[in-house]
């Protein structure tokens, strides 16, 4: 609450008064200030820094480097992520695996259930999107070249079978909510779900232009039965679930990806249709940048028609109405034509495997 309202200090000192209720600060950050070099340490703070799965954060100041811990209840998200995933990015990518926060430790506090993810502190200036895009796609590139196949026996969370939220419950125009809710879209009736809600949104807020867009998406995807087409196994790759503005750093040359409490497993295309629908981007920019850039090559037919999918869907939801109906002869219009281009690409392919 302090924190929306810019009133950072006192947001600190109720985080502060949080956290001492849940663990002995003494003990949490000697762990944190000798996993970090001990007698280089300057000093640690307690500090809030944004983040739902996060109880509140401790930064310690070296000599040389600044690190960051996360305090949460419980083996969350970033835990897994940092645990499981990081160390086969690092492995795969080497030094290119510089877009993430440096690991440094897991603490799990003896007698509770706090979880402490120690790392590197990265600090940059707000990104430049239109001068990184390219950084911003390769790096989203790698990090879904890890499937759900590859972790699916130790994953422990349960995403994909969960029924399908077009909108996010306390604000309407945070596409998050739907986005998540694609790791479910290889089943017949999150499909139905989400076009019976599209179809409630557009009757209670009369949109016109745009309907027969939708209608049609709604019949390509239904009548083909595309979902029938997915296969979690190798469609749904690792995803950093909120790749938004705020998430995003730039330092010096370099773009890092911070803030892995949402990071799941869901179509291949969700981060990037995410970022650039709730960017506005127009269709011609998507389609030579994404799409059909070199950088897209690593997406198959069906990949490109989920992408297409949730970048429609995402449209849907941050435009207001009349900038939705004015778009439906260009960009949706477009986006549709180039998902049932797709398919046909598809079936084409299917019938002579070889060509």
């Amino acid at each position: 609450m302090y924190y929306k309202k810019g009133n950072n200090s006192k947001a600190t000192e109720k985080i502060k008064k949080v956290l001492s209720e849940f663990v002995n600060m003494n003990d949490l950050i000697s762990e944190i200030e000798a996993a970090v070099g001990g007698n280089t340490t300057t000093d640690s703070e307690i500090v809030y820094a944004g983040g739902e799965q996060n109880i509140g954060c401790i930064v310690t100041k070296t000599t040389n480097k600044d690190y960051l811990t996360k305090v949460s209840i419980g083996y969350n998200r970033e835990c897994f992520f940092y645990t499981r995933i990081y160390p086969i990015l690092l492995k795969q990518f080497n030094d290119e695996a510089i877009f993430l926060s440096p690991f440094i430790k897991l603490i799990r506090l003896k007698e509770s259930n706090i979880h402490a993810v120690v790392m590197r502190k990265i600090t940059g200036t707000n990104i430049n999107i239109l001068e990184t895009m390219q950084k911003i796609i390769t790096l989203n590139q790698r990090c879904s070249s890890i499937t759900y196949r590859d972790l699916t026996d130790q994953y422990p969370f349960d995403e994909l079978h969960q029924a399908f939220v077009l909108f996010h419950p306390t604000n309407a125009k945070d596409p998050i909510t739907a986005l998540h809710s694609f790791s479910g879209i290889h089943k017949q009736e999150n499909n139905e779900s989400l076009f019976r809600q599209v179809k409630k949104h557009f009757r209670k807020r009369h949109y016109r232009e745009s309907v027969a867009i939708f209608d049609r998406l709604e019949q390509f995807i239904l009548t083909n039965k595309m979902y029938e087409k997915v296969d979690p196994n190798i469609n749904y790759t690792l995803q950093h679930g909120d790749l938004f503005e705020h998430n995003l750093i730039q330092h010096k040359d370099d773009v890092f990806y911070i803030d892995w409490g949402c990071a799941r497993f869901g179509p291949k295309g969700l981060d990037m249709a995410g970022f650039l629908g709730r960017l506005k981007m127009p269709f011609e920019f998507i389609f030579k940048h994404y799409i059909h850039h070199q950088h897209g090559n690593h997406l198959s037919h069906i990949d490109k028609i989920l992408f297409l999918y949730m970048l429609m869907i995402t449209w849907l939801i941050v435009y207001e109405k009349d900038e939705l109906d004015n778009i439906a002869a260009t960009d949706l219009q477009y986006a549709i034509d180039q998902l049932e281009q797709t398919w046909k690409d598809l079936d084409k392919d299917n019938v002579h495997p070889n060509c």
